[in-house]
Parts: structure tokens; sequence; C-alpha cells
């Protein structure tokens, strides 16, 4: 009976010993899979939480005439792709927003043509993340040089000094 008692005493100390073997892997799986998973999402992190800051180059024209659309680009900048810009331009119709993202570094806007009817002056302010920039265009009357003021301007300038 006494062998019978220490024979079933090394069986269950033996199946405690493999339980808690494969307990012990289990624990240490799971550790190593938090680890690399952790470590992962921190890399991932680092790139996504990338921001822009400082001046974004304006590439815009410095005259345009009213009523045509103006086309404006954003860059080139170290955003990632998808990053949102928004554009507000101001001018005689008061602001404008518009929106878009950059891809391989450079975000476009087209201010539409029915936009840019009033000749005056426009100031183009972007932002992206901590990052800004401002450009400015002057609308001038078709007909006109972006030289000198447009025909509307000079025609109430003569009929001022009358």
């Amino acid at each position: 009976m006494h062998y019978l008692a220490g024979v079933f005493y090394r069986w269950i100390r033996d199946k405690a010993s493999t339980t808690r073997r494969i307990r012990n892997l289990v624990r240490t799986g799971t550790a190593i899979t938090l680890a690399v998973l952790l470590i992962g999402a921190c890399a991932l992190m680092h790139n996504a939480t990338r921001t822009l800051t400082g001046d974004l180059p304006i590439a815009a024209p410095s005259s345009a005439f009213a009523g045509e659309a103006i086309f404006v680009t954003v860059g080139p900048v170290a955003a990632s792709n998808g990053t949102p810009i928004g554009l507000v331009m101001i001018g005689a119709y008061g602001p404008r927003v518009y929106n878009t993202v950059f891809e391989s570094g450079i975000a476009s806007f087209i201010i539409p043509a029915e936009d840019t009817r009033q000749p005056g002056y426009l100031a183009l302010i972007v932002a992206a993340d901590d990052a800004r920039g401002e450009a400015s265009i002057r609308l001038f009357w078709e007909g006109a040089s972006s030289a000198s003021p447009s025909a509307k301007e000079a025609e109430s300038v003569a009929a001022s000094s009358v």
C-alpha cells in the first residue's frame, strides 16, 4: 500500500510539474507576443504622429484674371499621404474654405472661377498640423495688365477726378 501511495504521489507531482511547465510556457509566449505587439504599435504611433511644423511653401500666381480658376499647390513637404490640409481664401466675397490631403508630399487646390469673379486682393492661408503658410493674389479684369490697375479701377479714378 505504501508503494502505491508513492507511485500516486510521483504521478501527481509529475502531472503538476507538467501542468506548471505548460502554464509557464504559455505565460512566456503571451509575454513575448505582447512585447512584440507593443513595440510594433509604438513604431506605428511614431510614424502616425509625425506632425508638420514651420512654414508651408505655397505655389500660387501673384496675379490672375477675375473669373478664372486658380491652381494652388502646397509643398513639397515631409507629410504622410492622407495628411489633411486646409486653405482659407479671403477675398471680396468673404472667406472661402477648401480642404484636401497631401499625396507624395504635395497638396493641390483648385479655387473655382465662381469664387474669383470680383477683381481685387485675395489672401491665402494654408494650415496642416502645426505648419502654416501664406500667399496673396491680385485679381484683375481680363484685358488689364497685372502691372497696372484694372480697367474698372482706371475708369473709377478718371470719373472721380472729373
